[in-house]
């Protein structure tokens, strides 16, 4: 009799361990699914709020470039033989506005 009581007792003893220890473990998974979804709910936030802000500078922006008060500058490059010394311009800050290389209708 004496050894079947510590056998059961063993058995309790770690049932018990292993309830606790999937507790813990369902507390660790419920609290990353909580941080998981305020992060997402943080992101979405931001997004909606970055749209606003953009929304609204368009609104204020747009009607002075349909006027023409406010433009933009392109620096065109003429030819492929100048398309490495318009890449190596991009990194000497030598560029302003757009950088664009234009082909002509011979080199296509």
């Amino acid at each position: 009799m004496g050894a079947n009581r510590s056998i059961w007792n063993d058995l309790t003893v770690s049932s018990k361990r292993k309830g606790s220890q999937s507790r813990r473990e369902l507390e660790g998974a419920h609290k990353l699914a909580t941080i998981i979804y305020k992060r997402i709910e943080f992101k979405i936030l931001q997004l909606s709020n970055s749209l606003t802000n953009t929304l609204k500078s368009l609104y204020f922006v747009l009607p002075y470039v349909r006027e023409g008060k406010i433009t933009y500058v392109e620096d065109i490059a003429q030819g492929l033989e100048n398309g490495p010394f318009a890449l190596i311009g991009l990194f000497h800050g030598k560029n302003v506005g757009n950088n664009l290389l234009k082909l002509l209708a011979s080199e296509i």
